[in-house]
């Protein structure tokens, strides 16, 4: 849910709550444009809010697919090398996908 939306809500719920109206309840935060962006990641610096399926990894405003003898879980944020001895296809999505080098 957007912040904003979250918020409101919130406001709405508490008002509610507390039993005052609308009326007496300070204006919500304005809404941003369409064309501004979300902010950072808190906690993470110059970091974006980038979720790639299994198999694929954020890289930039990306995602990238697995190289062959790596892995990404699904919500990973970097490929995994699969274990020594092993190997497996490009966009792998878990160490069972990584097998045996003949």
């Amino acid at each position: 849910m957007r912040p904003v939306i979250r918020t409101v809500l919130c406001s709405i719920v508490l008002m509610l709550y507390a039993g005052t109206s609308m009326a007496s309840a300070p204006p919500p935060p304005p809404a941003k444009k369409k064309d501004e962006k979300e902010g950072p990641v808190p906690g993470l610096t110059g970091a974006k809010l980038l979720r790639c399926e299994p198999g694929f990894y954020p890289s930039g405003n990306a995602c990238k697919p697995a190289r062959p003898g790596t892995y990404v879980p699904g919500g990973a944020t970097f490929p995994v090398l699969c274990p020594k001895g092993t190997t497996s296809e490009a966009k792998s999505r878990s160490v069972g996908e990584c097998v045996s080098v003949k």
